[in-house]
């Protein structure tokens, strides 16, 4: 039977507390995982802004017309809006996962928050050709998914600006089995969680929390350079530690 599997390292916590970029990079991944047919479209998308952005330069430079950019736009108005709402539909259900698993903690919640650009497809052309003459101007396209944001809250709070790194990590693992769960729940085969380094930076009841919420799963790998989770492999019957 084929496998997936998602990690969990350093980098998983720099997408919380990060440049935007990163969080962008992060949710287009996971759909595309999730969804593969998603693939084509956001190579569509990616096509149509790079040709758009070279168009701009050129209408700027005097070698193009503004006309040219119509084609474009109307592709990235197209794929741009498509992308939003499957950005939105995998936000949603990791956070309907978040929300079953923190259940069993404190009462703590994380909310993921997407802040868009544009509304629909309709206001995304709309809006750029509203912008055309400062985009010709700085010569990139400044609306659209590809400047869209996602946050991550903790109970209210912005986990990048107020979060602490033990929250952020605590944050982050939790992001990383819940996307384990999308990712079965949309693929249908096994998805393994890959766990780097997981007990670094977090107290020993968060630990033993997350220990708990790791054991649900059939199978997960842990690696870890510390005595701190003595007695995880008596309670997850599938787990290795490196």
């Amino acid at each position: 039977m084929p496998i997936q599997t998602i990690s969990f390292t350093q980098e998983n916590i720099w997408t919380i507390k990060g440049e935007p970029g990163g969080r962008r990079d992060w949710i287009d991944d996971l759909v595309e995982q999730s969804y593969p047919e998603e693939e084509e479209r956001m190579r569509d998308f990616r096509r149509a802004l790079y040709q758009r952005n070279e168009m701009l330069k050129k209408i700027r430079a005097g070698k193009e017309r503004e006309e040219s950019l119509s084609p474009w736009e109307e592709i990235i108005a197209e794929r741009g809006n498509e992308i939003k709402e499957r950005r939105l539909e995998v936000l949603r259900k990791l956070e309907e996962e978040t929300g079953r698993m923190m259940e069993k903690g404190e009462g703590e919640r994380i909310l993921l928050r997407y802040y868009g650009t544009f509304e629909d497809e309709e206001d995304l052309l709309k809006k750029l050709r509203k912008n055309r003459y400062k985009d010709i101007s700085r010569g990139a396209t400044g609306i659209g998914p590809h400047r869209d944001e996602i946050l991550f809250l903790l109970d209210g709070r912005s986990l990048r600006q107020r979060g602490s790194q033990g929250q952020q990590r605590k944050a982050a693992v939790i992001l990383t089995l819940a996307s384990s769960a999308l990712l079965e729940s949309a693929l249908g085969v096994p998805c393994i969680p890959m766990l780097d380094d997981m007990p670094s930076e977090l107290d020993d009841k968060t630990i033993e929390w997350l220990i708990e919420r790791i054991s649900e799963r059939e199978q997960v790998l842990v690696t870890a350079n510390t005595n701190r989770i003595g007695g995880f492999e008596r309670r997850a019957e599938a787990l290795y530690r490196i």
